[in-house]
């Protein structure tokens, strides 16, 4: 399947940006990211890439660094509320 006819393509062209994802597209690089981890993605093909244009904490961290993701399950288990409004939260 190609990258610009994959459901998240068509979502994505339907909703957000069609343009951008022609130009996706147009320069072969239009690619469905399904899985990331450490300094690895792999597309909706199977194929695993290096990932050299991580964002900030991908390239520090990697993508999906276990630490983080359990730290993350520990405080959503908690219910915490956040974002509700401007005060202070236990956490």
């Amino acid at each position: 399947m190609s990258a610009l006819t994959h459901p998240a393509a068509q979502k994505y062209a339907a909703h957000v940006n069609a343009a951008f994802v022609k130009v996706l597209g147009a320069f072969g690089s239009g690619r469905v990211w399904v899985r990331a981890k450490g300094t690895s993605l792999w597309d909706a093909d199977g194929r695993e890439y290096l990932d050299f244009l991580s964002a900030s904490g991908a390239a520090s961290l990697g993508h999906n660094p276990p630490k983080v993701l359990d730290r993350l399950r520990e405080v959503l288990a908690d219910d915490a509320a956040g974002f509700a409004e401007a005060g202070v939260s236990e956490i």
